[in-house]
């Protein structure tokens, strides 16, 4: 989301999240902005997304493959982190995975790899939730995006 916060600085914040678990998974955005902005923001979201179906490039892809494995090594040192993680863990494994495999895991990711799971992201209903001044953001407006 660079291309979010660094142009427009109207935006508040702009995250993406996944959750992972044993047979299912959540993959979101977050954002915030005045309430005059909020319908522009969804919009700039939804093309963010929608962008990762054709527009991620190869040095996109390594300059986030190694801030994810710095964040992942980074939060390791945090007991409560490692708590959690290990709970994660033997929910969705069944085990405690070596970290050196997840590093590994990230390292095989390709540009190619993220626009075909984004391109199958996008074709699921779109759950959505909103907080503030929503009455000029339309769920039926903002679904019609990703079919």
């Amino acid at each position: 989301f660079t291309n979010v916060l660094n142009k427009r600085s109207w935006v508040a914040s702009a995250t993406a999240f996944n959750v992972c678990y044993h047979d299912a998974g959540v993959f979101g955005v977050q954002g915030s902005a005045e309430p005059a902005k909020t319908s522009e923001l969804v919009d700039l979201l939804t093309a963010e997304m929608i962008k990762l179906t054709d527009g991620i490039t190869s040095d996109e892809v390594e300059r986030a493959k190694k801030q994810t494995k710095t964040g992942i090594l980074f939060n390791l040192e945090q007991r409560n982190v490692i708590c959690d993680d290990i709970g994660r863990q033997i929910l969705t494994f069944g085990k405690r995975l070596p970290t050196s495999q997840f590093l590994d895991g990230i390292d095989k990711v390709s540009a190619a790899d993220l626009r075909r799971v984004a391109g199958e992201m996008i074709k699921t209903p779109v759950s959505f939730g909103a907080v503030g001044a929503v009455n000029n953001i339309s769920y039926d407006r903002l679904s019609s995006k990703f079919r």
